[in-house]
């Protein structure tokens, strides 16, 4: 096996977490976190954190083998609340992630709104 095989033989999987709620007065700052997961023998892309809690219990380390985690904040969320309606701002935290951020804003929005409703 050449090193390109090795390689490629690595599940890599890039997830956007969500941080419980930071009370900031009447407001509620939540930091995005990307998650960065490479791992052998099992498949990263089944279901978001349930999946990375599941593959990091003692009890499944011959399960699978995670080589690498990497959990970096990238931006902020700040829900506010205007005239008894919510309002949503989504931030970078490091100007590198200012474009994927601007690209990605509504995407990481609905992934929020579906997991905090």
């Amino acid at each position: 096996m050449d090193g390109m095989e090795i390689i490629n033989s690595f599940n890599k999987e890039t997830l956007y977490e969500f941080s419980e709620a930071i009370p900031v007065l009447n407001d509620e700052i939540y930091m995005i976190f990307k998650v960065d997961i490479i791992s052998i023998e099992k498949s990263p892309s089944k279901s978001k954190i349930d999946k990375l809690k599941e593959l990091i219990k003692p009890e499944n380390k011959d399960k699978s083998f995670i080589s690498h985690l990497d959990i970096e904040p990238i931006a902020y969320l700040l829900k506010t609340i205007i005239d008894n309606e919510y309002d949503y701002q989504i931030e970078s935290i490091d100007e590198k992630y200012d474009s994927f951020i601007e690209e990605n804003k509504n995407k990481l929005l609905e992934q929020f709104l579906a997991q905090y409703k």
